[in-house]
Parts: C-alpha cells; sequence; structure tokens
C-alpha cells in the first residue's frame, strides 16, 4: 500500500493513494518506507510512503502515468552527520 505525501510537480496530488490504503492506513503495526517516483532525467516527480520497498506499485499505479516517470527509489538510511542527506536506492 502507498500514498503520495508530496508532490512537486504542482501540488495537486497530494494524498493519492493504493486502493488497500483506505481500508488498513490505521492498523497498528504498518511500517512505512520513503519513496521518490522520478523521470528519466532523474528529476523527482512526488515523495510517498509505501510499506513494500521493494514494489513498483506507486510507479506502475501512478507515477507512470501521470508524470511519465520511468524509476522508484526507497530510502535506505538517513546520514547521522547530515540529517538533511538521505540515502536513496534505486529498483
Amino acid at each position: 500500500m502507498w500514498i503520495i505525501t508530496r508532490d512537486y510537480f504542482d501540488g495537486k496530488h497530494v494524498g493519492v493513494c493504493s486502493r488497500d490504503y483506505v481500508d488498513i492506513r490505521h492498523s497498528a503495526g504498518v511500517q512505512w518506507i520513503a519513496f521518490q517516483l522520478r523521470d528519466a532525467d532523474n528529476a523527482i516527480y512526488a515523495e510517498g510512503l509505501s510499506t513494500d520497498d521493494s514494489g513498483f506499485d506507486p510507479l506502475n499505479d501512478y507515477g507512470k502515468g501521470m508524470w511519465g516517470c520511468t524509476s522508484i527509489f526507497y530510502l535506505t538510511e538517513q546520514q547521522a552527520d547530515t540529517p538533511d542527506a538521505r540515502l536513496w536506492k534505486e529498483l
């Protein structure tokens, strides 16, 4: 399950989510992983949260058709010495 939490394109897509998100979003114990949707030039179109850091669902369900995104990156860790520097892994 996934949800868009930040839209860098026009701000109108925050809150767009997978169908299963509505049913279990308040369930205890759900672990969220941050993702980014990017195009072929590596421009970030959206960020969001997903419960699966090995899935292409946000990209296939929404990013490709809406913005022409070609890749999805998942947050792997936050660097302790520079809190704003985040490390992303492309699938």
